[in-house]
């Protein structure tokens, strides 16, 4: 039995936190990087899935080579333009959200936080692994209403890391095209992040209130 998307993209997120725990993380060689992921990919599958595996199997992890022989090019590019991580993995635990005279507690977990040496920015990332490359703007909004709330959500919860300085939010797509593979970046203003701040207490507020009339799909 082949892997289901959930288990593909555990296993390629299991293998890109090894290389952003490791000592090669700041390179800007191509092939050390690729040749560490596939090494750390071929631990992961035997950890989970031992010596002898199906053969669909297999052939899913060739795939996912190819998706991180691509990343290995991104990454080395990106770490030439001055992009180093900084926090691999990050799971946040207590953050809170104010509502009106009440609060609510968020938990996450942040794939990647890279910082530019020179300039001090910040970017917050998380990893896409689906077939398709779609972007922060694609997933979080409906023309101009917030129908997803991952990425400025994120925000607060980078807050008790102490960052300063400019933030951004994106994806790294990793799909099944290569030549996709890469940095999603969101060009959100601060005014859009506000409401979507707005919409996330809305949301905080219901649960509150324990409003959870009418159903909806």
């Amino acid at each position: 039995k082949e892997l289901d998307a959930a288990s593909f993209g555990i296993l390629i997120h299991e293998v890109l936190k090894r290389f952003g725990r490791s000592e090669i993380r700041h390179s800007v060689d191509a092939a050390e990087i690729r040749d560490f992921l596939h090494h750390a990919l071929r631990q992961c599958m035997e950890e989970r899935y031992g010596d002898v595996r199906m053969a669909a199997v297999n052939v899913q992890a060739v795939q996912l080579r190819v998706r991180l022989d691509a990343f290995s090019q991104w990454q080395a590019e990106w770490a030439r333009k001055g992009w180093q991580i900084e926090h691999t993995e990050v799971s946040e635990r207590g953050v809170l959200l104010p509502v009106d005279d009440r609060s609510i507690t968020l938990r996450g977990r942040i794939d990647r936080i890279d910082r530019h040496r020179d300039t001090g920015e910040w970017i917050v990332f998380d990893y896409k692994s689906g077939d398709t490359a779609k972007s922060p703007q694609q997933v979080h909004r409906k023309g101009k209403e917030w129908v997803d709330l991952q990425l400025p959500l994120y925000r607060r919860l980078v807050s008790p890391l102490g960052m300063s300085g400019p933030l951004k939010l994106g994806y790294i797509a990793l799909p099944k095209d290569k030549t996709k593979v890469g940095d999603q970046l969101a060009d959100w203003t601060e005014a859009e992040l506000d409401v979507a701040d707005d919409v996330a207490k809305d949301v905080a507020r219901r649960v509150l209130n324990q409003e959870f009339w009418p159903p909806a799909e």
